[in-house]
């Protein structure tokens, strides 16, 4: 290599560099700008956002988790203001751990994802279009029904420590939620309905007694 071609090869590298730079504050900013507009009840701005952010970081093979994570994000927005463009948010996201392989994890948060738009949405058949995506992907995969829930411990409902009983709240909602989606598709094979009335009935109860805690 003579001295001319390493000179232009180490122009292309500081162009390059420059270029992924550029890329990468691009994201950073449209994140911070998101977050702002979350932050302001701005929901409709700060989703709009986090899709930009998610469409960049994707295009530029950013890791899989921050670009799912951007999307998830975005379609809690949208859903804050009832907006059908959650819906296709969850479902860029699936698409991403689909081609990534990750089928199983793209069938559990179909059902998630789809509970959610159900609970959300006016138009609660966008909620089925992801069960029945979660229900397509698992047909032509070839895998079992199987429960999502692997875990309840019944004795932290009784946590008097307001911050962690809190913590624990937040993930049994998420437990019953996940639950409450084996339920909708008839995959109840290790839990019960009955079971699951009472996670949501103890949900209720905690949920009062912080209200009331609070006044």
């Amino acid at each position: 290599m003579d001295m001319h071609s390493g000179i232009k090869t180490e122009e292309k590298k500081i162009v390059t560099e420059a270029y992924l730079l550029k890329i990468s504050d691009d994201c950073n900013s449209l994140i911070n700008t998101a977050n702002e507009h979350k932050r302001s009840s701005q929901f409709e701005k700060a989703g709009d956002a986090f899709v930009k952010a998610a469409e960049l970081m994707h295009s530029h093979r950013y890791r899989n988790s921050t670009v799912i994570a951007a999307y998830e994000d975005a379609a809690t927005c949208y859903l804050q203001i009832k907006d059908c463009r959650a819906l296709a948010c969850y479902l860029s996201a699936v698409d991403i751990f689909v081609k990534t392989e990750k089928i199983e994890e793209g069938i559990e948060n179909c059902f998630i994802w789809g509970y959610k738009c159900g609970q959300e949405l006016v138009d609660k058949n966008k909620g089925e279009e992801l069960y029945k995506k979660g229900e397509d992907l698992r047909h032509e995969h070839g895998l079992p029904h199987s429960c999502v829930i692997t875990h309840f411990d019944e004795t932290q409902l009784e946590i008097e420590d307001d911050s962690k009983r809190e913590q624990y709240l937040n993930e049994l909602t998420e437990l019953s939620m996940k639950l409450f989606a084996d339920f909708a598709l008839k995959r109840m094979k290790n839990f019960t309905v009955k079971f699951f009335i009472y996670v949501i009935y103890k949900i209720k109860c905690l949920k009062e007694l912080q209200k009331n805690m609070k006044k």
